[in-house]
Parts: C-alpha cells; structure tokens; sequence
C-alpha cells in the first residue's frame, strides 16, 4: 500500500526536513510530492490525482478550487478541527504525521467500501496460564526476543486484564486496543490498516500493541467480533509471529479463539498449587476436544516455570505429552535479565514446535 501524497508550505526549510525525514524512514510507504509555490500546486493539482493534501494554513486559498481530501498544517499545538477539515501540527515526529496520514486515509477508503487484502500469513500463538504469577508474560516476551533474533517480526497483543506494558514501554497512549474494538465491532474494512497504524516498536525489536483503556472491553466482544479481528490480525503484511498474551485462566471465547491459533503455549507454576492448576486446565481442555471436536491438546505445549527443589519432573508425568520445557527458578531478578537468560535457553526453541 503506497499513499500518495502532496504536501504544500511556503516553509521551504520545512520542505526540506520533510523530505528527508520520508525518504529515511518512509520511501517505501508514501509518494509524495512538495511544493512552496502556490501556482506550482494549482497546475499539479489540475494534471494529477492524490489521496491527500497535506497544507499549510497559509496556502489554504490555493487549492479552494480542487476536489482533495485535505489535512491542515498548522504550527500551533492544541487545534485538532478547522473547518470540516482535520488539523495536525507540524513540528511533531515525523512518525505521528505519518500516522495521522495513514488514519485519514483509512478513512477514505472506509468510505469507498473498500477491503485490503494485504495477503499476511502470520502465525498466531497464544500464552496461557492456570493462575496468576505463573510467569506467562515473561516467556511471551522471551520468546518475541527469540523470534527478534531469529530475523521474525513479531506482533504482542496484550490481551491481560491489567498489562504492564505500557511500564515498560512508556509513550504515546492515546491509540490503543480499545480503538480496533470499536473498529472491530463496526466491522472497519479497513482494520488491518488501523491495526498496523497502531503498531509501535520496542527497544529491542518487538512490535507491540497499546492494551485497551477497560478491561470490562474484553467482555464486550463476541465470537463474530474476534473472528473479525483475528482475521484482520493476520492480514497484516510482513509480521510473521502474532503472540497474544491472554488473561489467566478460562477467558470468555476462549473456544473462538484457540480454534484459530497455530499453538497454545500453557504456562504451568513448578508448585504443587500450580500442578494441580495445570491438570484442571487441560483436563478441561481435553473434555473439550471430546465434546465439543475441537483440537486445543493438539496444540498445547506446556512449559514448566520456575523449576525448584521438591517438585521433580515426575510430579508432572501425567502431562508429559505436552510439555516441551522445564525452566529455572532465577528468583527476584530483574525481568529483563530474566527475559534475556530463558531467550537464550535452548529449552525456549522448543516452544515454538507446534506453530
């Protein structure tokens, strides 16, 4: 998808930093065309079609005449409505305008009724746990790093009641899982693109998601609307793992959801509480398949975390049909460090044998 775009402002300095902030991180996502010259942008305008103009407020006379779909730029912070046309400021990152174009265009082509097919072929995992503390958002993350390593681009959807992400990944917030909700229960067109516009990167590599604003949303979305917006999730081009970090444990479609899955990854505690938490768990599951013809313990790879003295692998011989891992106990450490160490583990690769 390459929007085609055309950006006016007498600011020829301003011009010139655009320009090169698009061809650095942007080339290959926009067309753009720059003009300072308000007879210049008539003529263009005449002879070629855009799907956005990007002007500053004052050139706006300079295109009266023109049927474009406009944003507004301003160099005062504050102003989002102009008119019947949306503002930006200007001086902000150059990633937020991009995902202001990016939005806009969305909407046009919502409105067009138009469905992007960008054709993505993600695989899906979910992280499950029986209980809280088991360690399952820790192994998610080591695993992205894994994947990271591994050259995958990998997508995190925090689906927890409470997430921490944003802790750990401080920044804009305003744009979170609580909009594609919206989008998904509006049945959006053009999800995928909100989705990938929603995108941010972290530190080291993995993609993310904002969490939602209420945790109360999660209760809120159907089986229809999951399968719209797993559909969505996955049609998105260039990521290639989709690892979604699930609330404890029996969560509400959950039977939807795993049925869409390449893997379940199930965290069990190496406790006698969480030994008998993870055998109440895939006994369901397995009540499940037999009832209900679904395959969830075809799926299921159990990892054993925080391995410690007294509980020994033959406390978990029933279950050792699914388990692929046994992980240490690395105690009050840092999680990142923890992150880092089990990434490293060739027992984390394991993991990943199902999807």
């Amino acid at each position: 998808m390459i929007i085609k775009i055309v950006i006016a402002d007498n600011d020829k300095e301003y011009i010139e930093y655009f320009q090169r902030a698009v061809a650095l991180n942007y080339a290959s996502k926009l067309e753009i065309s720059f003009f300072s010259n308000e007879e210049n942008l008539r003529k263009y305008l005449i002879e070629k079609k855009c799907d956005i103009l990007l002007i500053s407020e004052y050139m706006e006379q300079a295109e009266e005449e023109f049927n474009c779909r406009k944003i507004i730029l301003t160099d005062i912070k504050g102003i989002e409505h102009k008119k019947d046309y949306k503002v930006i400021y200007k001086y902000q990152k150059i990633e937020d305008i991009y995902h202001s174009i990016v939005a806009e265009y969305a909407e046009i082509k919502e409105k067009e009724g138009i469905v992007f097919r960008n054709k993505g072929n993600a695989k899906i995992i979910s992280f499950l746990s029986a209980s809280g503390g088991a360690g399952k958002t820790t192994i998610c993350f080591a695993v992205a790093k894994l994947l990271c390593s591994m050259k995958k681009d990998v997508l995190y959807v925090p689906l927890e009641q409470f997430s921490n992400i944003n802790y750990m990944y401080p920044g804009d917030e305003t744009k979170t899982l609580s909009n594609l909700f919206y989008a998904t229960k509006e049945r959006k067109n053009t999800l995928s693109i909100q989705i990938k516009n929603m995108i941010r990167p972290s530190m080291n590599g993995m993609l993310f998601l904002r969490p939602m604003d209420s945790p109360a949303e999660l209760e809120q979305m159907t089986a229809e609307d999951w399968d719209f917006f797993l559909n969505a999730l996955v049609d998105i081009e260039g990521i290639d793992y989709i690892l979604l970090d699930h609330v404890s444990g029996i969560f509400q479609n959950f039977k939807e959801i795993l049925e869409r899955v390449n893997s379940i990854c199930f965290i069990a505690e190496s406790s006698l509480t969480g030994i008998v938490k993870a055998t109440s768990m895939i006994s369901y599951f397995r009540k499940f398949d037999e009832f209900q013809d679904t395959a969830f313990c075809r799926k299921i790879r159990v990892v054993v975390n925080k391995a410690r003295l007294g509980v020994t692998e033959q406390d978990f011989y029933h279950l050792q049909d699914w388990i692929v891992s046994y992980l240490p106990d690395y105690g009050v450490a840092e999680m990142e460090g923890i992150i880092e160490a089990i990434a490293q583990l060739s027992e984390c690769k394991k993991i990943l044998e199902l999807s």
